[in-house]
């Protein structure tokens, strides 16, 4: 089985249930952007994908029951500025994830009713230096977190959308296609995120050694900001989001179905 996913932090617990678990499997690491490309020219399996992406998708299988979601904070999806939010005229999009862009359109046209213009970020200008008194930026993943406390105003994304309508948020979801083989083999996946999740004391310590930071800041990521279970809420949110997202774009939503 070929498993497209991506290297955040965030993504961990499964990876590490995967590789712990599962026997015959090869695991591909991109950005999220490039998962999504990787899924839709056949070159995986399975792949975790932004939601964003799922317009691209006349019908798509998803695996029930996990998910990286967030039911309030997430701690690693932001809008940075140097102004509040009603003073920035840009903002630029993270080219990492179409999720995380697509919400920030969301929110400025029905939370924060305001109007933006909406430019895509180089991807050499980690630095971020074009922020200033009118324009934003989005930022996700490990460098959000590693650059949160280095702006006046920090918007998190999943907790302004929890803000405005009540429910949590789905960031990424596992897609695959579908086969008898895979079918044969969902439930050994399912297996291993359940271990990795079972193990998050593990990941934990693993990747606290590997950023050099407190073994208590990457546990309580995981244990408080990010929400792993594909629940009824987030099937919700996620429609919700899918339908505001497809207004935006002018485009269809998917059929989708849960294994």
């Amino acid at each position: 089985m070929k498993i497209c996913a991506v290297s955040y932090l965030n993504t961990k617990p499964f990876l590490y249930g995967i590789e712990n678990q599962l026997t015959h499997k090869e695991v591909i690491l991109q950005i999220p952007s490039l998962c999504v490309e990787h899924f839709k020219n056949h070159l995986s399996d399975v792949a975790l994908i932004p939601v964003g992406s799922l317009l691209d998708f006349n019908e798509i299988q998803l695996i029930n029951d996990y998910c990286i979601g967030a039911n309030g904070k997430v701690d690693s999806v932001f809008l940075f500025s140097n102004s509040p939010i009603h003073q920035l005229k840009q903002i630029y999009l993270d080219t990492h994830s179409r999720t995380s862009n697509g919400l920030i359109k969301i929110l400025a046209k029905f939370h924060w009713n305001h109007n933006l213009q909406f430019l895509t970020t180089p991807y050499h200008s980690d630095s971020y230096q074009f922020i200033d008194e009118n324009i934003g930026a989005i930022v996700i993943g490990d460098r959000a977190i590693q650059l949160k406390n280095d702006y006046a105003y920090v918007y998190d994304l999943a907790y302004e959308w929890k803000t405005w309508t009540g429910l949590p948020f789905v960031f990424a979801v596992w897609a695959f296609h579908y086969s008898n083989s895979i079918l044969e083999k969902l439930e050994m996946l399912k297996n291993s995120f359940h271990y990795g999740l079972n193990h998050i004391d593990e990941v934990a310590t693993i990747w606290s050694n590997a950023f050099q930071t407190d073994k208590e800041k990457v546990l309580n990521y995981y244990q408080n900001n990010i929400s792993y279970e594909l629940d009824y809420d987030k099937k919700e949110a996620l429609n919700l989001y899918l339908q505001h997202l497809s207004h935006i774009e002018n485009s269809k939503i998917p059929m989708i179905r849960y294994w």
